[in-house]
């Protein structure tokens, strides 16, 4: 198992109606490749974790970084895992308040291109603390 976590910039804000459209295509193409994750959008912005095998996250996530509905996609962590950690769900989908995207991204210690420098934001002990915090998010803010 394989996992990839991004964050990205939507075109524009995001009514609850396009969410619940973009949330259906998702997971209906992750159903049909065997891929779980999350999706949050808060402050106009998606984190998303996708897990499956390698390189169907990866063709995956080329895909998604291509998708005209968001810009500036950045790579925040991936890496092999040993469980999936929303296995339960094609796709987990929560739309949080600002303040709580903040904290997520606080979590993710998401840094500007410059600070990153080409290297992952997240650790694997930030990268559990993440995953923990996605959880509760979309837990706490389920829709669809």
């Amino acid at each position: 198992m394989y996992h990839l976590v991004y964050i990205s910039q939507a075109r524009e804000n995001m009514t609850l109606t396009t969410l619940v459209v973009l949330l259906m295509q998702a997971r209906a193409l992750n159903e049909r490749h065997h891929v779980t994750g999350a999706l949050v959008y808060g402050a106009g912005q998606f984190m998303q974790v996708i897990e499956g095998e390698e390189e169907v996250v990866k063709d995956l996530y080329a895909r998604v970084a291509k998708d005209e509905r968001h810009y500036d996609v950045r790579t925040l962590a991936e890496g092999p895992i040993a469980t999936r950690s929303f296995a339960q769900w094609s796709m987990a989908f929560g739309e949080v308040p600002a303040d709580q995207f903040e904290v997520l991204c606080r979590v993710a210690e998401y840094q500007t291109p410059a600070q990153m420098a080409g290297q992952l934001a997240v650790n694997r002990a930030t990268d559990e603390q993440l995953l923990t915090k996605m959880k509760d998010l979309v837990q706490v803010h389920a829709q669809g």
